[in-house]
């Protein structure tokens, strides 16, 4: 196993404009790309965007796993919150 993962065939891929850190209103800035890829390589994502600017920069890249997107645009995973359990007082028999 190579440690790389490419995940193909997305839908739709929003990702904030240019390099740098944004703030303020500069954050609302977001390009949309359709028919999008991610590379993702030893855990962090090493490519975000059109199939055809990956292989410009990458190359086919035959040795990597790949995982349908299945025309799904990806989304951050949300965390349950966790209400804390109360626990009920037992009456003290005296």
């Amino acid at each position: 196993m190579s440690g790389e993962l490419l995940i193909t065939n997305l839908a739709e891929l929003a990702t904030p404009e240019g390099s740098a850190s944004l703030s303020g209103s500069d954050q609302r800035r977001v390009r949309r790309i359709a028919d999008a890829e991610i590379l993702v390589r030893g855990g962090r994502i090493a490519f975000a965007g059109e199939r055809t600017e990956r292989l410009a920069r990458f190359g086919e890249l035959a040795a990597t796993a790949r995982l349908d997107g299945r025309r799904r645009s990806p989304r951050p995973r949300r965390r349950k919150r966790r209400r804390p359990r109360l626990r009920r007082r037992r009456p003290r028999s005296g």
